[in-house]
């Protein structure tokens, strides 16, 4: 995150009265947020000036805080551990970016809302974003799961009023949405490991 002008809080109280403070609830305002993929797939988080190319800098401290986050998140609620008691973390009017070398694309999504929500069986989560993609506008609203027995992520995206073929130039693997050159509505499934490979079909529905 390069930078949250607000934070939002909420504290146990029942760890307040023993002495430890507990955050139950973490909310940024406005953050602006990094997302890169590598040509092998493996994403990162981070900060970045978004005025500079390339994947987000190893060496960024707020990097790190926040990769140390992701990682408690993905782990789970642990007995003594500061963030045990955490279940919620949203990111709400955010600004995304994503450089993905894996497609060859970079976008953003100048108004974004990520809400996840922390379980024992792993993460919920509910994500809004206006995406940008090279000129071509799309609102799509997604459902996501990370599941911490097998280590995958199940999800579900809504989009509506794109048209395809204007995506069909941007990228290599986006070439067959040349033939839908009308405005549509859709739902995509995807199911991906930890490093962001399918591991299941593709389900794809659109009207």
């Amino acid at each position: 995150i390069a930078s949250a002008p607000k934070v939002s809080l909420e504290l146990s109280g029942a760890s307040l009265l023993v002495g430890t403070v507990a955050p139950t609830s973490i909310e940024l305002i406005g953050a602006d947020i990094r997302l890169a993929r590598s040509t092998e797939g493996v994403i990162s988080f981070g900060v970045g000036d978004a005025s500079v190319p390339g994947l987000i800098d190893d060496d960024n401290e707020n990097r790190e805080a926040f990769s140390a986050l992701m990682a408690d998140m993905l782990q789970g609620p642990r007995e003594g551990h500061p963030l045990a008691k955490l279940h919620r973390i949203a990111l709400l009017d955010g600004d995304l970016r994503m450089n993905d070398r894996r497609l060859g694309l970079e976008w953003r999504a100048p108004s974004a809302d990520l809400v996840f929500a922390i379980e024992e069986e792993g993460i919920f989560g509910d994500v809004v974003l206006d995406v940008d993609l090279a000129g071509v506008g799309a609102r799509l609203a997604a459902t996501t799961f990370f599941d911490r027995e097998d280590e995958l992520l199940h999800a579900t995206v809504r989009f509506a009023k794109v048209v395809p073929a204007e995506l069909s130039t941007l990228s290599p693997a986006f070439a067959a949405l040349a033939a839908l050159d009308a405005p549509t509505n859709g739902v995509l499934e995807v199911v991906t490991d930890s490093q962001g490979r399918f591991v299941e079909r593709v389900g794809f529905d659109i009207n």
